[in-house]
């Protein structure tokens, strides 16, 4: 049984991650911007989906964010923010497309 077997076993379902793609998450060393307030966010979400490694980069250079008029308040802009990266972080690593 591998150590992730319970945890995520409802994205080892997916047929964009399975089992070779949660190995590659956790085998995958992620770098968020320590300049950025939802850099925080964006390390809780990698870690959820199972990344051992994610670590604060002064030079991480970040994609645009196109739904921020989306939200009224700065903390949910800030979650939808840190959320966002972190799903495109792992749809790049597991090369699907968005």
């Amino acid at each position: 049984m591998l150590p992730f077997e319970d945890r995520y076993s409802r994205q080892r379902r997916l047929p964009e991650v399975g089992q070779a793609g949660q190995q590659q998450v956790a085998e995958a060393a992620f770098a968020v911007s320590a300049r950025d307030p939802a850099a925080w966010l964006e390390a809780l979400y990698l870690h959820r989906a199972g990344a051992q490694r994610v670590h604060l980069s002064t030079t991480t250079v970040e994609g645009p964010f196109t739904h921020h008029s989306a939200f009224a308040f700065d903390q949910t802009r800030q979650v939808a923010l840190g959320a966002h990266r972190a799903l495109q972080k792992l749809r790049t690593l597991l090369g699907v497309s968005s």
